[in-house]
């Protein structure tokens, strides 16, 4: 499902240069995955807007391009 993202970012020439397409998809399914929504949400406490915010951080510090 985040491959053809993955693959956008990577055809774009804005993945990370140690990060194949495989990879940077594999990180992306882990920050979206619905069980860490589910753990930081109802279970930490988290706010569903600080949630949506620390995933979007992640992908650009993680997988983008600087």
């Amino acid at each position: 499902m985040l491959d053809p993202l993955a693959r956008t970012f990577a055809d774009e020439g804005s993945l990370r240069p140690w990060l194949d397409v495989g990879r940077a998809a594999d990180v992306l399914w882990a920050r979206n995955h619905p069980d860490v929504w589910r753990l930081l949400v109802p279970v930490r406490g988290w706010s569903p807007d600080e949630y949506e915010a620390w995933p979007a951080g992640a992908f650009r510090r993680e997988v983008l391009r600087g």
